[in-house]
């Protein structure tokens, strides 16, 4: 009887180690998946009208209504980036008024896609330039190489500590 506990329990840690490493490996895979596709392209939508924002689960999301067109943004970045396009500084001087933006769909997963703002221009003055957008996109994608690494670390640990305890029992 003891053995049989003994069996399963080695069993149920090394599942656990061996399911830890491959959750790494589908997250790895995920986030790899959406810096291969994120880039600003170089044809870019416009839209105009009066700007606004809209809160979101606690983020001020940029929308630009048009008469009867309602267009929402979140600003051209990395995984988990930036979903807000202006500070709060900036906003109150700028909601209300006429906007020009420039932007593309970007999919964030196989079926889904979002409207990302790469350059915003309010009263002809420009707001969000296209290199700030780009630098955006830079610095998320140098960010996710250490939650790459600082995750797989963890994983890794969770994986050894788990075989380990498999071992003795």
């Amino acid at each position: 009887m003891g053995a049989n506990i003994s069996d399963r329990s080695r069993v149920a840690y090394r599942n656990f180690a061996i399911f830890s490493f491959v959750g790494y490996l589908g997250f790895v895979i995920i986030v790899l998946w959406h810096q291969s596709i994120s880039y600003i392209p170089d044809r870019l939508s416009e839209s105009s009208g009066v700007l606004s924002e809209e809160r979101f689960k606690g983020k001020a999301i940029t929308k630009i209504i048009d008469g009867e067109n309602v267009y929402r943004f979140t600003c051209a970045s990395n995984l988990g980036g930036y979903p807000t396009c202006i500070t709060k500084q900036k906003s109150s001087d700028l909601l209300g008024k006429h906007a020009r933006v420039f932007w593309y769909e970007q999919k964030f997963l196989p079926a889904l896609e979002q409207r990302k703002l790469v350059v915003l221009e309010v009263d002809g003055k420009e707001i969000i330039s296209r290199a700030m957008s780009e630098q955006r996109l830079a610095k998320g994608k140098r960010g996710s190489v250490w939650v790459l690494g600082g995750v797989g670390f963890f994983a890794l640990c969770i994986s050894v500590f788990f075989l380990r305890k498999a071992r003795r029992n």
